[in-house]
């Protein structure tokens, strides 16, 4: 069996460093493949190096165009919302958000308190319904559970990727 190498990118700009290594990456003819780490591939890393990224692999945690997201209510509604009112697909920052004030509104509600320690401990630690995410979970400290989707760059030009299992 032949061994499997992979380049991994932990780190770098996504302003012109990592765009950078992905070019001279492809420039150099290197066969491995190319993984970045968790959110590393931002829109400047597609305007930069282009086609570069086709075939790298990396994870984030939303994508307006890519399961699950496409088939969640909550989140399809989100995007044709956001696309009406600002004529670009959403972000992570923007779907994080939402996310926000969807959880706290849930807690509100659930609690009928404002108070800030009450709502706090209403999603400590326990499931929350029906976010841009789908369904999530808090951990005790107050933070959401992260999923993450893999995906692998199938045209950087145009930032299209493709969800991978």
């Amino acid at each position: 069996m032949p061994i499997q190498t992979a380049v991994i990118v932990t780190s770098s700009s996504n302003s012109s460093g990592l765009p950078a290594l992905v070019d001279q990456y492809r420039q150099a003819g290197i066969k491995s493949t190319f993984v970045g780490a968790v959110g590393i591939m931002l829109s400047t890393v597609y305007k930069v190096a282009g086609d570069a990224n086709n075939g790298v692999i990396s994870a984030d945690i939303f994508f307006p165009d890519l399961p699950p997201f496409t088939t969640q209510p909550e989140s399809v509604a989100f995007v044709a919302a956001y696309k009406k009112a600002y004529g670009v697909d959403p972000d992570k920052s923007a779907a994080l958000g939402a996310a926000a004030v969807q959880v706290w509104a849930q807690a509100v509600e659930q609690t009928k308190s404002l108070d800030r320690k009450t709502v706090a401990e209403a999603i400590r630690g326990k499931p929350v319904k029906g976010t841009v995410f789908g369904d999530v979970q808090f951990l005790p400290n107050g933070q959401m559970q992260p999923r993450y989707v893999v995906f692998e760059v199938v045209d950087g030009k145009s930032a299209k990727l493709k969800a991978l299992q």
